[in-house]
């Protein structure tokens, strides 16, 4: 565990969810590090963290000047300027460990929890994938998918799933597009009036914030297995 959380831990979002890791390899295991073994290489490069260097814009502007449409398929935590999505001429798609329009932002789902009201984290409970506009996950979406919030022991094994599930959804829809390109790939515009909440970082990046959401889940796990 101290290895993986020392290679994932500053870049995962999720160092703030104590046993969210754990959680994690529990329900799914260990997958194997993509590093090339000796001789080999993989298309696999790290990009730093900043979005918007000339390097990186260099390399969007090269691999969007053919005739061919590419489609950025992206896992992010921060906002991507407007010459990205000019530049993919709107062929941005993201997955969202939330149900969208539902629940927005960072934590979603954690901070659903936070509120304590079982009906609404029944209803924000799932993933969405999403093409990505200049607003905060509220462009078309592509695909929704809930889960029973409850049948996770804990808070953090809750997360896990969430994230999984967001992650083979955004997985699924390359590869469907990838495979069935005459299936053209379409986004149901989101309706105004049902935009949840644009939950901020800065709300759940404390221990006491990630304490108050795991207490909170534990009672409202209680009260549902009473009823």
């Amino acid at each position: 565990m101290q290895e993986l959380l020392g290679l994932y831990s500053n870049s995962s979002g999720y160092s703030a969810m104590p046993g969210f890791a754990e959680a994690s390899v529990a329900l799914y295991g260990v997958p194997e590090y993509p590093e090339p073994a000796a001789g080999e290489s993989l298309p696999i490069r790290f990009i730093g963290q900043d979005l918007n260097t000339p390097e990186l814009f260099a390399w969007v502007d090269d691999i969007t000047a053919g005739d061919a449409r590419p489609v950025l398929f992206i896992w992010l935590s921060k906002i991507l300027k407007q010459r990205w999505i000019d530049a993919f001429d709107g062929w941005i798609i993201n997955s969202h460990p939330a149900v969208l329009p539902y629940a927005r932002g960072m934590w979603a789902i954690e901070q659903v929890v936070m509120e304590g009201v079982p009906e609404n984290v029944r209803r924000c409970a799932g993933a969405s994938v999403h093409f990505v506009d200049a607003g905060i996950d509220t462009g078309d979406i592509i695909r929704v998918a809930g889960i029973d919030p409850f049948q996770s022991r804990t808070l953090p094994e809750l997360s896990a799933r969430v994230l999984r599930l967001a992650t083979r959804m955004l997985v699924r829809t390359a590869r469907s597009l990838a495979e069935h390109p005459e299936e053209h790939l379409r986004g149901v515009p989101v309706d105004p009036r049902l935009l949840g909440p644009n939950y901020k970082n800065k709300d759940f990046d404390e221990p006491a914030a990630a304490e108050r959401a795991v207490n909170s889940f534990e009672r409202m796990l209680a009260h549902v297995v009473r009823s």
